[in-house]
């Protein structure tokens, strides 16, 4: 801030009109006050500035996404997929269903689960996208699986014992990665919490029914269970997004 310096005060000339007196002195009084205005219009411009610059590293806030909520299509395509196999495994439908499974596990349970699982990626959702896209890889790969086994014969994907053990762990695996997401659903919704809960129990039950014709046909009646509550949940999910209807399978919790 410059300092404040006294102008010696200048007599009017004798006979001077008294505007010109009046306009000198309004100048001599602007002379003063402007150097010391400059720093406050300064500091202004530097708050202003400051503002904008704080403004501008601010954490951008995610908009509003424009792609619907695909929970519904993921929920149904993994429970009808899910019901259809529980079928044949629960010892309901004869054994020649199994080429219908593989069918819809290629479409309904592999493809509309991963079209789910990367709308969710797009949207934010880690946990639904991280969910979708495996159980969509998984069904799309047993798919797979049960096609080269049926091209190729039972003596290339089907040996007599070394396969069990295989299968053993592969089911074993499934459980395990199935109990580890049931854990952040603690923190969303009764029904997701079921879900990944009988998923994850029917997984090691295949992997005993690999030993065991009994355990097989347990996995079977649970995995019907999962499925038929991926199906509520998936119509609940759509009616709380179309007509706003809340039910205890959307309801948040908070248990971890």
């Amino acid at each position: 801030m410059m300092p404040f310096v006294l102008r010696p005060s200048v007599s009017p000339a004798p006979g001077a009109p008294a505007a010109d007196v009046e306009q000198g002195g309004r100048r001599d009084v602007a002379a003063v006050v402007a150097p010391l205005a400059a720093p406050l219009k300064g500091g202004d411009s530097h708050l202003h500035h400051h503002e904008e610059e704080h403004h501008h590293h601010q954490a951008p806030t995610t908009p509003p996404s424009s792609i619907a909520n695909p929970a519904p299509l993921g929920l149904l395509a993994f429970g009808v997929t899910t019901c259809l196999l529980m079928f044949r495994t629960a010892k309901w439908v004869e054994t020649e269903h199994l080429g219908l499974v593989v069918a819809f596990a290629f479409f309904l349970g592999g493809a509309g689960q991963v079209v789910a699982g990367f709308c969710d990626l797009l949207r934010g959702d880690a946990f639904g996208g991280t969910a979708f896209s495996l159980y969509g890889a998984f069904w799309l790969g047993w798919g797979l699986l049960n096609v080269l086994s049926i091209q190729a014969g039972p003596q290339v994907f089907a040996p007599p014992a070394a396969f069990k053990v295989g299968e053993t762990l592969f089911l074993s695996l499934f459980a395990l990665l199935t109990a580890l997401l049931f854990v952040p659903t603690m923190r969303k919704s009764a029904g997701l919490m079921y879900v990944f809960a009988s998923l994850a129990t029917t997984f090691a039950l295949l992997a005993g029914g690999v030993w065991s014709a009994a355990c097989n046909v347990a996995a079977g009646y649970v995995g019907l269970l999962c499925g038929a509550g991926a199906i509520a949940l998936a119509f609940a999910t759509l009616y709380k997004e179309t007509l706003g209807l809340e039910s205890f399978l959307t309801r948040p919790v908070r248990l971890l």
